[in-house]
């Protein structure tokens, strides 16, 4: 497990100072807006989000050998399902509840609000993100709390 949380840290140490350049970079754009003081809870709700993810995809990979191939299927579909490539306004207002079922959704929301709007970030992303963080935790505790005693024979 300690592996998972050096993996997502060491990202974390790569990322941050970019993102913090980026912000920089953007700032005068929006007259130094305080909305990039946004970024260091975005970043945080990050970092956890990646730390519980990765934890529980850890756990499902040593019980479950085909959680990896899932994974990279889930990944691939998601990236169409993030308004990266595409603005928010463009998905149908019917199925748009379909995007926040992406844990990124919430994230790249906020980075756009702070660094292309120069705006806080609107408390739908908050929320998303706070459910989505709840949801993996408790998704966690189960997993952990199911599998304490097998997971050092699945090793």
């Amino acid at each position: 497990m300690l592996l998972v949380a050096r993996a997502v840290l060491a990202s974390m140490v790569i990322y941050g100072p970019l993102l913090l350049l980026v912000a920089l970079a953007y700032a005068p754009l929006h007259h130094f807006s305080l909305a990039v003081l946004a970024l260091a809870p975005l970043l945080a709700l990050q970092l956890i989000l990646c730390l519980l993810l990765g934890y529980l995809l850890a756990i499902l990979a040593a019980a479950l050998r085909d959680t990896v191939q899932l994974v990279g299927f889930l990944l691939s579909v998601g990236i169409y399902l993030t308004p990266i490539l595409f603005p928010l306004s463009l998905f149908p207002e019917n199925w748009r509840w379909v995007l926040w079922l992406n844990p990124a959704t919430a994230l790249v929301l906020g980075y756009q609000q702070v660094l292309l709007l120069g705006a806080w970030p609107p408390a739908s992303v908050w929320l998303v993100g706070l459910l989505w963080l709840a949801g993996l935790a408790l998704a966690l505790n189960l997993v952990v709390e199911r599998s304490r005693d097998q997971l050092v024979d699945w090793l």
